[in-house]
């Protein structure tokens, strides 16, 4: 049974807002576990090179180890700047957010173009609440309903009070109705 239907449009900032809360929630965990498999090394190397100052490939396997560290650190941030730069080709794009008691579904409706139909709709987002890696945020601008493999962004900015406090409810209690 459908709860709420709501059509919105979404601002780069805020949908930067909700790459955060999925970073922060689901990779972020994984690129500090992926940079701490590098330490360990680094940190032997270190006491190797100490011991024996001319051991040549300890400070080969140094520079390797800090090389990945920083590799790791710098894909997240250069992840986020092709996000951002992305954002450009969706600021058009509206969607259709359809809120069931055991699912909130997000429908992409893609802006006129010259080789596509007006109003043309792409695959949706489903979002399962029974799925167990299923949680929601809200923030000052936006809520953001996040998996493990998406995240649907829903800013507050255009919607009533009503459909505030629908969402807020529905979003938060999603959690305690599937653990039952």
């Amino acid at each position: 049974m459908e709860k709420l239907k709501l059509t919105y449009k979404i601002a780069p900032e805020e949908w930067l807002e909700g790459y955060d809360i999925y970073f922060a929630k689901f990779r972020k965990k994984s690129m500090i576990f992926r940079a701490a498999i590098f330490v360990i090394p680094l940190l032997l190397f270190i006491q190797q090179i100490w011991l024996d100052p001319k051991f040549v490939m300890g400070w080969v396997c140094i520079a390797v180890c800090i090389g990945a560290i920083f590799c790791i650190f710098a894909n997240a941030k250069m992840e986020r700047r092709m996000s951002e730069r992305a954002l450009d080709e969706i600021k058009d794009d509206s969607y259709e957010l359809s809120l069931c008691d055991d699912r909130l579904v997000v429908e992409t409706v893609i802006p006129e173009a010259e080789d596509a139909e007006e109003g043309q709709k792409i695959a949706p987002t489903v979002i399962e609440f029974s799925d167990k890696t299923y949680s929601a945020v809200e923030t000052e601008k936006v809520f953001a309903a996040v998996t493990k493999a998406v995240c649907a962004v829903i800013p507050k900015a255009g919607l009533s009070v009503y459909d505030t406090e629908t969402l807020r409810d529905a979003l938060k209690a999603a959690p305690q109705k599937a653990k039952k």
